[in-house]
């Protein structure tokens, strides 16, 4: 019988942290396009399925007051280029972009975003 409730409970918490991820999951936008530098393609980053597979703090940070990164601020998002420089291979974005999708077997060749 305790083994019984111990897995109700503990499907019923999945179900609830389940939910949640979906609630947060939907706050952000479906796409972003992302423009690449000059003579470059632009980058539509699927955003909707990047969310749902990992938290927002992956990729999204805040800014501290003496311009270092901080932790992640839900809401206070802003466009990566606002502060990131875009479109060299040794840019932050490849570096998180290439680095997670190396590790869960995204694209990592510059036609597979770069489309």
């Amino acid at each position: 019988m305790k083994k019984k409730t111990l897995s109700v409970l503990v499907a019923m918490a999945f179900g609830v942290m389940g939910a949640g991820a979906v609630i947060a999951a939907g706050t952000g936008p479906d796409t972003v396009t992302i423009k690449g530098p000059a003579g470059k393609k632009e980058v539509v980053f699927n955003h909707k399925a990047h969310q749902a597979k990992a938290e927002c703090a992956k990729c999204h940070h805040s800014k501290t007051a003496d311009g270092k990164k901080g932790p992640y601020e839900a809401g206070k998002e802003a466009k990566c280029s606002t502060c990131h420089e875009l479109g060299k291979p040794s840019d932050n974005m490849h570096k998180n972009c290439k680095g997670c999708h190396t590790e869960k077997g995204g694209p990592t060749k510059c036609d597979g975003c770069h489309k």
